[in-house]
């Protein structure tokens, strides 16, 4: 059952506008050269009028923080965590190995 809920409410914030959703503490999945690396957000940032969100800035999980960075929010680059998110993730814990992920920007 819990497996059950947890989809549903991952179902349910995916359908969702992304500033309807994303704050700061929520983990997202970013992608990068073709692969989604699960990040959290530590600021957001809106466009001008404030409803829109512009760009949010991300602390890959597993990463250093010189890999942090400034990400615009576009559904093509931003999503919710899927379903096989590790259970670090949801718990919020940072262990999770990226495969050097940021060595060769």
């Amino acid at each position: 059952i819990k497996a059950t809920i947890k989809a549903t409410i991952k179902a349910t914030i995916k359908a969702r506008p992304m500033q309807e959703w994303i704050d700061v503490g929520t983990f997202v999945e970013i992608k990068w050269q073709g692969d989604w690396w699960h990040a959290k957000v530590k600021k957001v940032k809106t466009e001008r009028g404030g409803e829109k969100i512009d760009k949010i800035f991300v602390a890959y999980v597993g990463g250093t923080d010189d890999e942090m960075e400034w990400v615009s929010c576009i559904p093509s680059k931003v999503r919710a965590p899927r379903e096989d998110a590790p259970p670090e993730v949801d718990k919020k814990v940072k262990k999770v190995g990226r495969g050097g992920r940021g060595a060769n920007r």
